[in-house]
């Protein structure tokens, strides 16, 4: 939208003396959004948004651009401290992504032929562009997931109090680093040097190395007393669970558990301070069943009973195409974690595990009805706290939610072209 507000357009609602709202309602998920607001007077006016159409939060004055906050969302209310009739300018301009999980995955090199139709409604304007890899950059640890076969978004666990170096190769001496929400980087001599800075203990921040126009975002989750595990460390008893090499059809090494057969993956890591902890799992399933029987695999820390850990307890569409995108294509890696007791819905309630001096947690898999289950490897961190809990779940385990997307989920590219339809 770009004009003025009017009460005769549906799109403005609770026009009030001191304010008025802009209503964004889509079908498709929202990754960002840019609005404006400027009086006749020309004062620029505050602007807010909510997105539970009770409490509202700033966003800016004058001009807010507006990411996280909405990122994932359908619907929210962006508020504009004045009244509507005192507004000579609003504008307002909403990105959303298209069946993110889906239409990536049927995209090949070379041509091809995009058709976008409309069955009911008012016209509506469509961009589309295109964005094609200008280089590859690498850069070694973490874990990877997502729903774009190839282009899994990369997590590295950062302790807040001492710097983590990553290798980084196809990078040029003329790359630079650009770091969000708080973090310190800095890349030299094929090292990628990351701090915390004012990153707070417990968040999620971002980075970007920069090379002319290639662009490599990685995502950082700053916690302490937190613990990466990967295939490589873990011990490995009983014939049912093997160590699978990145490959083609894999950006990382993995655990694959092929047999219920008492098999074992066990880590074992530094003595974590008694509390209570989430344990994040990512796996995938290595099969496409088609009866999503429960046939979790399993985890166990000392003193606990085995919890479940990667369990197709939903057989709702989007959590099947999450799960295994495309028919009779590999599945896709994502993050899990235990439910509490009786949360039937996956993702509802985040289970809190007690632990006291733990140094280890043993993986297995129950039984083998839907097939074999890959871990690429876990994270073991203190309880999130409320806000961070939602944030977390959000962000690792949202099925629409990129994170970092409108920040270059992809390589930044060589030409991009926008058509009007």
């Amino acid at each position: 939208f770009d004009g003025a507000p009017s009460a005769a357009n549906p799109a403005f609602t609770e026009l009030k003396a001191d304010s008025f709202c802009y209503l964004v309602k889509s079908c498709y998920p929202v990754v960002a959004g840019e609005y404006s607001a400027v009086a006749k007077d020309g004062r620029p006016v505050a602007i807010e948004i909510s997105t539970n159409r009770k409490d509202f939060d700033p966003v800016g004055v004058g001009q807010a651009i507006v990411d996280y906050r909405i990122r994932s969302r359908n619907i929210f209310l962006v508020r504009v401290k004045a009244p509507a009739a005192d507004i000579a300018s609003f504008k307002a301009c909403t990105e959303v992504i298209v069946n993110p999980r889906i239409l990536p995955g049927k995209l090949k090199p070379g041509a091809n032929t995009l058709t976008l139709k409309a069955t009911k409604g008012k016209p509506a304007q469509v961009a589309v562009g295109w964005r094609e890899p200008a280089k590859e950059i690498a850069i070694a640890g973490g874990l990877y997931t997502g729903t774009i076969p190839g282009r899994e978004r990369q997590l590295v666990l950062l302790d807040p109090a001492k710097p983590l170096v990553l290798d980084v190769t196809g990078a040029s001496s003329a790359a630079t680093v650009r770091t969000y929400e708080g973090l310190e980087a800095s890349l030299a001599d094929g090292k990628l040097t990351i701090r915390a800075g004012t990153a707070a203990d417990q968040s999620l921040a971002a980075l970007e190395i920069v090379d002319g126009a290639a662009v490599r975002p990685l995502t950082v989750l700053v916690a302490s007393n937190a613990r990466l595990l990967v295939p490589a460390a873990a011990k490995l008893t009983g014939g049912g669970v093997s160590l699978q090499a990145a490959d083609g059809d894999s950006p990382q090494d993995r655990l694959l558990f092929a047999k219920a057969d008492k098999s074992c993956a066990k880590f074992n890591f530094a003595k974590l301070p008694t509390g209570d902890y989430v344990l994040l799992s990512a796996v995938r399933f290595a099969s496409h069943p088609d009866n999503l029987h429960v046939a979790p695999l399993l985890a166990k820390f000392k003193g606990f009973p085995y919890i479940g850990c990667a369990q197709p307890a939903n057989d709702a569409a989007y959590f099947y195409k999450a799960r295994y995108g495309q028919k009779d294509g590999r599945a896709n890696w994502h993050w899990e974690y235990p439910n509490e007791p009786l949360s039937e819905y996956p993702y509802h309630l985040m289970h809190f595990i007690p632990l006291q001096d733990a140094e280890g947690v043993d993986y297995s898999l129950s039984n083998t009805d839907s097939g074999a289950v890959e871990l690429a490897g876990a994270i073991v961190m203190p309880a999130p706290k409320r806000a961070f809990k939602r944030q977390l779940m959000k962000v690792l385990c949202g099925l629409n939610c990129d994170p970092w997307l409108v920040r270059g989920a992809m390589p930044a590219p060589e030409k991009f072209t926008l058509e009007h339809n």
